[in-house]
């Protein structure tokens, strides 16, 4: 059987980004606009995505593991101020 890659488009609500952006100020201490919030969340793990897309991004288990692996890969993140 050969696979095929797809690939969805999710639209998450204001309230989904308001729950990473928090997690962002939390973690690399910077406010992002909605484009850079969606690029954090993107540079994400597959595995921490797919919980946010089963479970919301408000869900504990997505916070508790984008703030872990924000915090742990901090200096990987550059903004311009």
């Amino acid at each position: 059987m050969k696979k095929k890659k797809i690939t969805i488009e999710l639209d998450y609500s204001d309230h989904d980004l308001d729950m990473l952006h928090d997690v962002i100020i939390d973690t690399l201490g910077v406010s992002l606009n909605h484009d850079g919030i969606l690029a954090v969340f993107e540079s994400l793990p597959k595995h921490i995505r797919i919980t946010a897309f089963d479970w919301g991004m408000s869900d504990t288990g997505f916070r508790d593991a984008a703030y872990v692996y924000l915090q742990e890969h901090k200096d990987q993140y550059v903004f311009e101020k």
